[in-house]
């Protein structure tokens, strides 16, 4: 076991002083400044260093608790505006990838200057290329193709165009901002 010290030493010359400072005061051997930092005595070169970084301190410790870490918090969704926002809240509906492909293809010709070039072409190309056992890779590509897309940009586009649609055009609508929201892919309770 390691005991602190009862005296301290000037950091210059290395001799024990009486008292341990407090604050800024000379050597009584050598007469130099000491200077105190975190408890820590300091000489003038190395107060710069000190300065730099401050001295952290100690913290209480906290009792364990059932968890270790508390989870990252992560990124907020972003939220849709409007009557497709107030829409999305009040309703919980399952949709299928049918209904996010339908919904696509409705955002394309609204959100087709927000593709950076050549996104657009393998939107579409993923998006027509065929249903069944390609849906999965569909989705996946058209996912590919929206993240060079400002995901605000394309929530507020389609919330404008919202309410221009039909019932069964908002439904897919909804669809496809609750997969944009829920990181690219439909909520699991809800695959088709």
């Amino acid at each position: 076991m390691s005991e602190k010290p009862s005296f301290v030493r000037c950091p210059y010359c290395r001799r024990k002083l009486d008292k341990t400072p407090k604050r800024k005061t000379a050597c009584p051997y050598c007469d130099k400044p000491i200077y105190v930092r975190g408890g820590k005595l300091l000489r003038e070169d190395a107060l710069e260093a000190a300065a730099a970084k401050p001295a952290k301190k100690p913290t209480a410790k906290k009792p364990a608790s059932g968890s270790a870490k508390k989870p990252a918090k992560s990124k907020p969704k972003p939220k849709p505006q409007g009557q497709l926002g107030a829409d999305l809240k009040k309703k919980r509906e399952k949709y299928s990838q049918k209904d996010l492909l339908a919904g696509l293809q409705l955002l394309i010709p609204i959100v087709g200057a927000l593709f950076a070039s050549g996104g657009l072409g393998s939107l579409l190309g993923s998006l027509f290329g065929g249903g069944g056992a390609n849906a999965t890779r569909s989705e996946a590509g058209v996912a590919s193709a929206l993240q060079s897309v400002d995901i605000d940009e394309l929530l507020t586009a389609a919330a404008n165009a919202y309410d221009s649609f039909d019932d069964e055009q908002k439904f897919q609508m909804r669809a496809v901002v609750t997969w944009v929201q829920n990181g690219f892919q439909l909520p699991e309770e809800a695959g088709a």
